[in-house]
């Protein structure tokens, strides 16, 4: 049997381009696929563009691989905002890379057992949060109308999620 294999199943293993994520209440490693069976899971996409990243925000930083001899290095530079991420991963989709997805679970993400303490819980505020970004002329630089139609995708993909 090789390094990473056990005989009754798969250790999967952190690293990659972007994947898909689970949400989890506790971590430990190493993890076997049947300790993810159950789990509430994200498919990644096989190919994200600028256009398409906009009313979805599915790369998560844990996830991520880059190329850095084909980013030039001030996009790699996360800004000073909310949701710096997000926006790193829109500036570099922007200047027309693509973002590949692994389909295989490469993280695992804790949920806070205060879910009204994370980033994300306050809807208003992420509502804000991402109009900041389709505006911000460093980030996506949308019209007003272009905005106003990315956060309804993204707004009906986020409600559609949590069916």
């Amino acid at each position: 049997m090789g390094p990473g294999k056990t005989s009754t199943s798969r250790i999967v293993s952190p690293s990659t381009v972007f994947a898909r994520e689970n949400k989890i209440e506790e971590i430990g490693f190493p993890i076997r696929e049947e300790a993810l069976e159950g789990l509430s899971r994200t498919h990644a996409v096989a190919e994200l563009d600028f256009k398409h990243a906009l009313s979805r925000t599915i790369i998560f930083t844990s996830t991520v691989m880059l190329d850095r001899t084909k980013i030039p290095k001030p996009l790699l530079q996360m800004p000073q905002m909310e949701s710096e991420d997000t926006a790193t991963w829109w500036r570099i989709l922007k200047s027309g890379i693509s973002a590949y997805g692994l389909d295989e679970v490469l993280a695992l993400y804790a949920r806070p057992e205060r879910h009204a303490s994370s980033l994300s819980s306050n809807k208003g505020k992420a509502i804000l949060r991402i109009w900041k970004l389709y505006r911000s002329k460093g980030v996506a630089g949308l019209s007003v109308p272009a905005a106003c139609c990315a956060l309804c995708g993204w707004a009906i993909r986020a409600t559609l999620r949590r069916i």
